[in-house]
Parts: structure tokens; sequence; C-alpha cells
């Protein structure tokens, strides 16, 4: 009879109409011997049966007689059923049982209890809001495997609930639970504790905003729960170090402060940087892409990766000549900035910086000499690609941005630039830069292209 079931499911999956064997299915869920049997007769119902059907009767009397039965392995079964089902009919039918299930023996089904009404509670969320109170003692649970799943269901009360209670239970239990002596039960204490704090934190994280900066801002120190994340983000262990940078990035940035946010801690942020762990590095580079405020850009954005100092730097520069400075650093670095990342930068110049602290016709003026300085360093020979891209760009976009000389020394740092340049790209783009300024001092052309050499224009025919 599995036999068969499994390929009548697999027929299900083919898109083949087998709805003719839904009985067989019940009746395999309800008589089978093993557990094998059970879950290959409830897994064909929950993809055979759907709202309204009339065998969800006989599905509910199978469900009830397993919920009740002395097995706790047909209890999981129907559990994990029951949490895979979109059956919103069936539930008030089952509830019961389900809540009984909470004061079960067996962890496993304590557990899965939390997982089915937690779907419950995503479906009919007033069928299971006033047995709250009892689901709340679950966080109490001696297995740690039941308070996570309890963490986890509350997680989804507290995002659908903006009367929710203020958790006092929750922020007792981080208290609590970071006393590593209390669970002394609990198998590798450590490590256990640490994923229920991570659990915690996210789930306190989805109260109002309000309600943690009330926690935070307390003149009570012991009642905020954020001061057990240093503990471990300057944790030795590599585990514990990731989990509180995950703990941090958790946190909403308006609760980071002074109180519990101590420069031991920033140093230890800091230093993941260079951990061989590459998910910790990620990690702290995140977050420190969080942390970016006015005072502390300058410091924090050379620790970026290119993707976000493209962003951050851009919100959150003090100054025009710094930012022009980072991203010429960044194209003389190598290869690290693409044609791509280049072309970001531009239109950065075009429409304007969004840091208010920019000037867009400073950072022009800036930009323009800066891309002088360059060339005249690098003996107007240009090898990289994207630095000369964006230099010639920047050149002639703006040359009569430029403070020293006008259109018409750049009409000869340009000249130059053809005479010293082999690579077909930058002779373009160096001709399209020459071009945009001759327009733009077009009254003077005869004048101003008196002043190229004729060796100059012999080359430009021969590239061309």
């Amino acid at each position: 009879m599995k036999d068969n079931m499994l390929r009548l499911i697999y027929g299900e999956m083919m898109g083949q109409d087998v709805q003719f064997g839904a009985i067989y299915a019940l009746k395999l869920a309800q008589s089978g011997q093993t557990v094998a049997e059970k879950r290959a007769g409830y897994l064909a119902c929950y993809l055979l049966l759907h709202e309204g059907n009339e065998l969800n009767i006989m599905l509910i009397n199978t469900l009830q007689k397993d919920l009740a039965s002395s097995n706790y392995h047909h209890v999981v079964v129907a559990l994990v059923t029951l949490s895979n089902m979109m059956l919103p009919d069936v539930i008030p039918s089952v509830i019961g049982h389900v809540l009984a299930a909470l004061s079960h023996t067996h962890e496993s089904v304590r557990k899965r209890a939390l997982i089915v009404l937690k779907s419950f509670y995503v479906q009919q969320a007033e069928l299971v809001a006033p047995y709250l109170s009892q689901i709340k003692e679950c966080l109490y649970d001696h297995e740690p495997s039941v308070m996570s799943a309890a963490l986890g269901f509350f997680v989804v009360v507290v995002k659908s609930m903006a009367s929710c209670p203020k958790g006092t239970r929750i922020m007792g239990l981080l208290r609590r639970g970071f006393r590593f002596g209390v669970y002394k039960s609990w198998p590798n204490s450590v490590t256990t504790i640490s994923g229920i704090l991570f659990e915690i934190i996210r789930t306190l994280n989805c109260f109002h905003l309000d309600i943690m900066l009330e926690l935070v801002q307390s003149r009570d120190i012991s009642k905020n729960p954020l001061l057990v994340i240093a503990k471990f983000a300057t944790a030795s262990n590599q585990n514990l170090k990731y989990l509180g940078i995950a703990m941090l990035c958790q946190v909403h940035p308006a609760a980071w402060s002074d109180t519990w946010w101590s420069d031991q801690l920033l140093a230890g942020v800091v230093e993941a940087l260079d951990s061989r762990d590459k998910t910790i590095q990620r990690k702290a580079l995140d977050l420190l892409y969080r942390m970016l405020t006015y005072e502390n850009s300058e410091n924090i954005i050379d620790r970026l990766i290119l993707a976000q100092i493209l962003d951050a730097s851009e919100r959150f520069g003090k100054s025009e000549g710094w930012y022009v400075d980072l991203i010429f650093d960044l194209m003389q670095a190598g290869s690290i900035v693409s044609m791509r990342v280049a072309e970001k930068f531009m239109r950065v110049f075009e429409r304007g910086p969004a840091s208010p602290a920019f000037s867009i016709d400073s950072l022009r003026q800036l930009a323009v000499q800066k891309a002088l300085d360059v060339m005249e360093q690098a003996n107007y020979r240009l090898d990289q690609r994207s630095l000369a891209y964006f230099a010639l760009w920047i050149l002639g976009e703006y040359a009569d941005e430029s403070i020293k000389g006008g259109p018409t020394s750049i009409m000869v740092v340009l000249s130059r630039c053809l005479a010293m340049n082999q690579d077909p790209l930058v002779v373009a783009w160096t001709l399209t830069a020459l071009t945009k300024v001759i327009l733009r001092i077009a009254p003077s052309v005869p004048e101003e292209i008196m002043h190229l050499r004729a060796q100059e224009f012999l080359l430009v025919a021969e590239m061309v």
C-alpha cells in the first residue's frame, strides 16, 4: 500500500488527476502499522485534500486519533501533517489537541506543537490569540529546541499585533539565560544558549521601536537586553563572535547608544574584519555599513568593500576633497574598479551627490584639478583604462570648471595625452573630450586649435 501511495504522489507531481486515491490515502494514514506508512498516507492527504473537501471530516478523525495516541511517533507525524496543511476548516477541531501537546513529556512533540500553532496563527489568528498566555509558558521550557520554537511563534505574533505585550517573559529569559549555569542539563550549553539568545534578540527587535528605546535608555542597566551582545562580539570563539555580530545586525540603528555600545565593542567589530573566517568578515562589513554616521564615516568607509563604498561615501562624505581623493585612489589601486563602476561615479557628478555636505560646483572643480594632477604625475600616459575613462570624461564635461588656465590648459593636456598613448580606446576617449572642450569655446576655436602641434594631428589621423 505504501508503494502504491508513493506512485500516486508521483502522479500528482506530474500534474495528473489522482483525486480518486484520496480515500486510500486516508485509509493508509489511519491504519498504517509503521511510521513510514502513516507519513506516506498523510503526505498524500495534504496533497490531495483541499478546503471544503467532504473527506476532511475523515481526516480530522484520523488526526485526532493520532494526536491522542500514546505512541509519540504517531503524534509527531500528525503534527508535521498539520504544520504543512493549509486547511482552515480543520483548525477548530484539532486546536485543543495541539494545545494539549504543549505539555507532552517528549520535547519533539512540544516543539512541533508550537510549529503547528504558528501555522494556525498565520491562517486564523483569532483562534490562537486566546491561548497566548498558555503558549508563553513554553518560553521557560527546559529544552532549547522547544524554547527556540516558542520564540519563532512569538516573532510572528509580535509582527502581526501592534498591541502585543511588551514581552517581559522574553526579557526575563534573556537575563536568566545568560547565566550559563541555569540550564546545566543542556548539552553544549554555551553554544546552545548563544543560539537561543540570538533568537531572543531577533524577537525583541520585532517589537515596536519605542519599546526597545525604553529598555535601552532605562537607568536600570539590568533591564537592557542588549548588554549581553558585547560578550559575544568580543569573544575569542569564532562561532560566538559571529553570533554576536549577527545580533548587532538585528538591532535597529536607533537603539544604538553609549549605554551599551562601548569602544571595546566597536574594536571587536573592526577586529573581525581581519578574521580568517570569511563569513565573519562579511557580517562585520555589513554591520559597519549600518553603523555609518557623519562623525565616523571617514574611518569606517576605508574598510568597506567597493560596492558599499559607492553608496556610503556619497551619502555620508564630509568634504568634497575627501570624496574626490577617495575616487581617484580607488581608480589608481589597480583593476578593482571596472568601467561600469566608473560610470556610477560619473553619474554622481552629473546629478549631484546625496550628501548635504557637498557642493556640486566645488566637487566638479576639485575633480578637474585632481584629474590634471594625476595625468601630470603619470607623464600623460594612462595605462589603466578605468582611470583614463573617468579622468578624460571629467576633463571633457567640466573643462570650464578648471580654476587654472580654463579650457585652454585642458586642451593642452588632452593634446599631450594624444601624443603619449597608443591604446585606441584611450585615444578615442581623448578625442571625445577634446571635441567637447572645443565646442564649449566655439568662438575662439581657430585660435585654440593653433596650439595643437602638427605631430599630434598626424597621430590622430593614423589612429582614426
